[in-house]
């Protein structure tokens, strides 16, 4: 199995915090942000490489960072052409890239670089092989106010997805997309496919609400403590609380 932490965005939603500095390397809990994430995937046995996709605007403080950076794991930097928010890839995009780039074939798994969370993944692999489908990590945010920042998602009672809601008005549920997604290595020829037709390449869950028409996508619910760092105000209170 291979991973990846999607890195490549401005953040521009956290200017001018994130402005010149990616959201990845910001210190969160004394450190950046990145290395807690890798920590996670480094007590995954089964994932054999992580890759980082970064932009070019970012490519010099990622390849910085990572000269002094000792990884449990073999790490590779894939730079996409993008030097400002108007060219960025997206989510999506991103995943072509990489898996044109790099030839990929095997299982996937694919974290967002905004993401800080505590538990474990071995459960949610655990659960990926028993399905043995697209699985996606959600979370109970609790709060519809909560839910109207994210993407949500619907499930029936075997954790299949049923219906997505990107950033939706009048939230149906709080369960909400974590960005931490594991694709069989069959889907990744579909998220070429997908690109190739002139899909929208930039939220995670257009592909997935595309996808869950025609296979099956399932859900797993993560426990402890799960932060999306969309804001400068969530990045303060996290910070807070370390």
């Amino acid at each position: 199995m291979d991973a990846v932490i999607l890195c490549g965005g401005f953040g521009r939603r956290m200017w001018p915090l994130t402005r010149e500095r990616p959201k990845a390397l910001l210190e969160v809990r004394g450190r950046p942000l990145i290395e807690h994430i890798l920590d996670r995937l480094g007590g995954v046995e089964e994932i054999e490489r992580v890759f980082i996709s970064v932009n070019r605007k970012f490519d010099g403080q990622f390849r910085a960072w990572l000269s002094g950076y000792n990884s449990k794991k073999p790490l590779k930097l894939v730079v996409e052409p993008s030097m400002e928010e108007g060219e960025k890839l997206g989510s999506i995009g991103a995943w072509g890239f990489l898996i044109r780039q790099e030839g990929l074939e095997r299982p996937l798994l694919s974290v967002s670089g905004d993401n800080f969370f505590d538990f474990d993944l071995k459960p949610f692999l655990d659960f990926y092989r028993k399905v043995g489908e697209t699985a996606i990590g959600v979370f109970d945010v609790k709060e519809r106010e909560e839910a109207r920042k994210m993407g949500i998602v619907k499930m029936d009672s075997d954790g299949r997805i049923v219906g997505f809601e990107e950033k939706p008005e009048k939230p149906k549920g709080t369960l909400a997309s974590t960005g931490i997604y594991v694709f069989p290595g069959e889907v990744l020829g579909m998220i070429l496919k997908y690109l190739k037709q002139g899909e929208n390449p930039d939220k995670a869950g257009f592909f997935l609400e595309w996808l869950h028409k025609t296979r099956p996508v399932f859900g797993f619910i993560f426990g402890g403590e799960w932060v999306d760092i969309g804001s400068t105000e969530a990045y303060k209170n996290l910070n807070s609380q370390g």
